[in-house]
């Protein structure tokens, strides 16, 4: 019995191998290079706040919280590239190619190794198979690529120090021997270090320790504890941080609900499915989608079953059978499945709220069935000349290299992924709220307004559909409907204290105000410190000449927002209407204080000094108001200015002359 050894090769066509490999890459993707950014790559990167500085760097690594999943290694990759060229979408793509050419780089390593007949074409069909461009040209998920490499030069450095422990012939390792094997060299520290940065970019590949034993199953014929001892680290490691991603994934990406209460049964059918599905695209690459349509599950029937008892059939048959067709098929069909497996609904995935399947869960499991049938047709065509083999291996990758390059090009821009994707599946809400969201930035609100309404008519608790649909109806003058979306929007989510505040403005313009209040109540009960709501009611009171209630109100908004203008403003409004006009005079000069080119909130403050008998106060601050009037060329007001300091002096020169003439300091304006 013998460990895979290294194929001996020509260094000059090694070289010229490699070189190919990652140019057909190139080639291939170019459209993805020339690609901009899509739906959440703001939310990873070009509005990551995480992104700006080291403090950021720091939270990264420490807060799963601050980002939306937990792989601090693709987040750091971003920090870096952040601070190299800012939000160029370009130097991100050419990062995720380069990195997808080095994952095909070590699949050729890896295969040759193995001694898989095919070894280049199988890296090569992995580099331009166009199930992978959802995983290259799309920059969140550097997540993909990112693990790809490491979990990749996991398994090979693993293979080069597996290759250093030779078997004794026909005899099983003694526990001296075993103990000794598990003693770690160069290669097992990098092949461990390797394994938890790829844990660190993507949990999903905490299936590598289990790949390492169905490939020594494969080359051996068995798993001894000389296998296992070495691999109990990785499991480890592979199980903590696998549990850290499932509870973010339940707590902060919210992959919780009645979207993801499925029974075992279900769950059993969802991944059957899963798995023929998978299995069909990589075998028949048509009609790829950005989002599949979601399937309907029911275990009520005996028919959903046939796919998953068909494919237990097939396992079955295929270990049956290993002694007649060797080992190879069934050990890639479980690599396939195992690598699957985070990804076939076991386990909640948010993205299951949209489809249960993507394109991007089969990076790695694609090599499963990749490298098999890769393996079948190199061995099918051995007895053909050289050159035919070689024609009908350009043959494919030229099939696939086309048919990726058209596939790249629907990630040019986030309009053209969406209305690509509505092409594919018409009935996707995400694709019409996406587009409808595309639309509303280039001011095409009809057509948005369209696109959020057939997105409502296929998921009509899309929250984000509703208050799209609501932002744009408002927009646009549509009260009514507008008003309606947001008694939707909370109908659906009653403690969104934002629609409650959206109801509330429309209910002002359609003159309800005893309505708008109660509504700026409800939002208030929510967000306890939600001063603008404060504000508004405030404004309310004040149209009716509640000066009082208004004052009160104000009062708690300015403990939350003392440096809001329109709270200092309209306190000061409000005191000095209740008759209360020496408590105002503080706020109206904090309120210029804030504001202090508000030639309008400095002539109240004016008022507020003449009727508190501070005529030199008044006059000072009024010539500042004329000062600005003269630089802001507002003849009109300048005229109205000087009628009032005219007034004002009048009423200076009137004053006993044991007026004081200047006020305190504490309350003196900053103008």
């Amino acid at each position: 019995m013998r460990h895979p050894t290294t194929q001996s090769a020509d260094p000059v066509h090694t070289i010229f191998a490699a070189i190919a490999l990652i140019a057909i890459t190139f080639i291939a993707y170019a459209p993805a290079y020339r690609a901009g950014f899509i739906w959440d790559d703001e939310e990873y990167v070009t509005a990551n706040p995480n992104l700006e500085d080291a403090a950021g760097l720091a939270r990264i690594w420490t807060q799963p919280s601050t980002s939306p999943q937990y792989y601090p290694v693709v987040f750091t990759t971003f920090w870096i590239e952040h601070h190299l060229w800012s939000d160029t979408a370009r130097g991100y793509h050419a990062v995720n190619i380069l990195l997808h050419a080095a994952c095909a780089l070590l699949v050729w390593r890896i295969l040759r190794r193995l001694e898989v007949p095919g070894a280049w074409l199988a890296a090569a069909v992995f580099a331009l198979h166009p199930v992978n461009v959802e995983s290259v040209a799309w920059i969140t998920e550097r997540k993909n690529v990112l693990s790809g490499f490491f979990y990749l030069l996991s398994l090979y450095f693993y293979l080069n120090y597996i290759a250093t422990k030779p078997i004794p012939p026909n005899a099983a390792p003694s526990t001296h021997e075993a103990t000794k094997s598990a003693i770690p060299d160069t290669r097992y520290i990098l092949a461990l270090l390797a394994f938890t940065l790829a844990l660190l970019s993507k949990t999903v590949t905490c299936s590598l320790p289990v790949a390492i034993l169905i490939i020594l199953w494969w080359k051996h014929g068995r798993i001894t504890r000389r296998d296992l001892i070495p691999l109990a680290p990785f499991f480890a490691v592979g199980l903590a941080l696998a549990s850290i991603t499932i509870y973010v994934e339940r707590q902060h990406a919210g992959a919780t609900g009645a979207e993801f209460n499925y029974s075992i049964a279900e769950r059993a059918l969802i991944a059957g499915r899963a798995v023929w599905f998978y299995a069909g695209k990589l075998l028949f690459p048509a009609n790829l989608s950005f989002i599949y349509p979601r399937w309907t599950i029911s275990a009520a029937s005996a028919r959903p079953f046939m796919l998953p008892i068909a494919l237990l059939l097939a396992l079955f048959a295929l270990w049956y059978f290993r002694h007649r067709i060797g080992r190879g098929p069934f050990a890639s069909a479980l690599l396939f499945i195992i690598t699957l497996f985070p990804a076939l609904g076991f386990f909640n995935v948010w993205f299951f709220v949209y489809s249960f399947v993507a394109d991007h869960f089969a990076y790695l499991a694609s090599l499963g069935l990749i490298v098999a049938f890769v393996a079948l047709f190199a061995n099918a065509t051995a007895s053909l000349a050289q050159n035919t083999r070689r024609i009908a291996a350009a043959v494919l990758l030229l099939a696939l290299a086309v048919l990726t390059f058209h596939r790249a090009t629907a990630y040019a821009d986030a309009k053209t992924l969406w209305t690509d994707t509505l092409a594919r599946n018409p009935r996707s809400s995400l694709a019409h709220a996406a587009l409808g969201v595309e639309l509303q930035r280039e001011q095409n609100l009809p057509e948005a307004v369209d696109h959020y309404e057939t997105a409502l008519k296929y998921s009509p608790v899309d929250t984000a559909a509703l208050n799209n649909l609501a932002f744009v109806a408002r927009t646009t003058g549509q009260l009514d409907r507008a008003l309606a979306a947001y008694l939707n929007l909370i109908a659906h989510e009653p403690k969104n204290e934002q629609a409650h505040f959206q109801i509330a403005l429309l209910q002002t313009w359609r003159n309800m105000p005893d309505d708008a209040i109660a509504s700026y109540r409800e939002a208030i009960k929510l967000r306890p410190d939600f001063a603008e709501a404060r504000s508004n009611i405030a404004t309310l009171l004040l149209q009716q000449g509640k000066y009082a209630e208004a004052a009160d109100i104000l009062t708690e908004a300015e403990k939350t927002r003392p440096d809001l203008y329109e709270i200092q403003f309209q306190l000061a409004v409000a005191l000095s209407g209740a008759n209360r006009k020496a408590e105002a005079i503080p706020h109206f000069e904090e309120a210029v204080r804030l504001k202090p080119t508000d030639v309008n909130g400095i002539l109240a403050l004016a008022d507020c000094y003449v009727a508190n008998n501070r005529m030199d106060r008044a006059v000072s601050v009024s010539r500042v108001a004329a000062q600005l009037a003269i630089e802001a060329q507002d003849q009109q007001t300048l005229h109205a200015i000087d009628q009032r300091l005219q007034y004002y002096q009048s009423l200076l020169a009137l004053q006993p002359a044991t007026q004081p003439t200047t006020s305190s300091p504490a309350t003196q304006p900053k103008t």
